[in-house]
């Protein structure tokens, strides 16, 4: 069961630091290079349907990956196999009664509203892409955020703690805009 924790939390964080990263990319490279130069709006178009697809493809991986880090950890709380884990409604208690499980229900919010912001994204003669992409890169950071308190920063207790969560958070939000930039 371990090989199949660190590959669905690995899969996970890789995809919230991609999806961060070309969120970073349209909104602080691509956007404002094009309007520099005065490029076509088909060069523009073209680039923002291969960034959206990128965005989508790491959604959909955040997602899937999340669900089956979520199944596994689960399981390893009960101590049951991951089908009895997943047949026997384990997962509802440990979704609703556990900080993981609080946290996991966050991120799935998250999706769901960065989902609506990508659905926005393909209208580019309208206001509304300008800022749901921009809400898709805050959204893509929250998420990015999140993921701290799956960390080591979230167990210690106090201001040592607390220093290290925002030392945490601070971290993968710089991997996910490192990557766009």
């Amino acid at each position: 069961m371990n090989g199949f924790l660190i590959a669905a939390r690995t899969l996970h964080f890789s995809a919230a630091v991609s999806l961060t990263g070309a969120f970073a990319f349209v909104c602080l490279i691509a956007s404002p290079a094009f309007r520099a130069a005065g490029a076509q709006l088909a060069d523009a178009a073209a680039l923002r349907r291969r960034l959206g697809w990128l965005c989508w493809a790491s959604l959909v991986l955040l997602i899937v990956a999340g669900a089956a880090w979520f199944a596994g950890v689960a399981s390893e709380i009960s101590g049951k196999p991951l089908g009895a884990t997943l047949s026997q409604g384990v997962w509802a208690v440990v979704l609703i009664r556990t900080r993981f499980g609080e946290d996991w229900l966050l991120r799935l919010a998250l999706c769901v509203l960065l989902a609506l912001c990508l659905a926005g994204r393909p209208f580019p003669r309208l206001r509304v892409s300008r800022v749901a992409t921009w809400a898709g890169f805050l959204l893509g950071a929250l998420v990015l955020a999140t993921l701290a308190w799956a960390g080591h920063g979230a167990a210690d207790p106090g201001a040592s703690g607390n220093a290290h969560l925002v030392a945490d958070i601070l971290h993968l939000l710089a991997a996910g805009v490192w990557l766009g930039v």
